[in-house]
């Protein structure tokens, strides 16, 4: 007889590790079919399942959940949206970085060389250690996973780092933008 997913949650709850394994091992296939299918690329899509796993382990004595097999895919596919919005806004950023370092203009381009001075005192007060996860991920394209594993630090870390290397960028962005507006115009 097979175990309910409720009661696998429950013994969830009571931080049975054998039955958070069974209810991965139920969904898992599931759930990245799912989020590859939102995401359109496999290894994002395995980080956000991953993701939710994570999530439910260490909220699992919070958790109350009726239908978990709904719970679960809710679950995916807001964490799915969430990832969109993220690199949405962070392209959006790169977009307008390779905007300004990429200006044709003659008179525009006088501007390039305060602006790219910004940019690099921008870059120069980034922390360290996440100007070097930054670069990893941007310039050397490399995934989240890959830089953790690398770093020997956790997924969430890298995360973290990066958050904090855009939040720099566009701090420089909107008060360069701002100065620049205000100057010519």
């Amino acid at each position: 007889m097979e175990v309910t997913d409720n009661r696998l949650f429950d013994l969830i709850r009571e931080n049975n590790e054998l039955a958070f394994h069974e209810v991965y091992n139920r969904y898992w296939q599931k759930l990245l079919v799912v989020s590859s299918s939102i995401l359109q690329d496999r290894e994002a899509a395995q980080d956000v399942v991953q993701d939710v796993f994570i999530r439910i382990w260490i909220k699992r004595r919070e958790l109350e959940i009726e239908n978990v097999n709904a719970y679960l895919y809710q679950a995916v596919k807001l964490r799915c949206f969430e990832y969109l919005r993220r690199n949405k806004i962070n392209q959006k950023l790169m977009d307008r970085i390779n905007h300004i370092l990429h200006v044709n203009d003659v008179e525009e381009s006088l501007n390039l060389k305060e602006t790219q001075g910004i940019l690099q005192k921008s870059i120069q007060s980034i922390p360290a250690k996440s100007l070097v996860i930054f670069r990893m991920s941007r310039d050397d394209a490399m995934s989240h996973r890959e830089i953790a594993e690398k770093m020997q630090i956790s997924k969430k870390a890298v995360e973290y780092h990066i958050t904090v290397s855009l939040k720099h960028l566009r701090k420089l962005l909107t008060e360069s933008t701002i100065l620049f507006l205000f100057y010519f115009f």
